[in-house]
């Protein structure tokens, strides 16, 4: 029984943490490119 509810709990809190890191990462990715773009054109 406990095994069940540990791995129910745990699926929809895995699922939210990879679309968070994947949220995250592209936000990142957006502002280096973006900085690195800025960059290439003031210089």
């Amino acid at each position: 029984m406990k095994e069940c509810c540990k791995k129910g709990d745990v699926k929809p809190q895995s699922k939210l943490k990879i679309w968070a890191t994947r949220i995250i990462w592209g936000i990142v990715i957006l502002l280096v490119i973006t900085i690195a773009t800025i960059q290439m054109f003031n210089y």
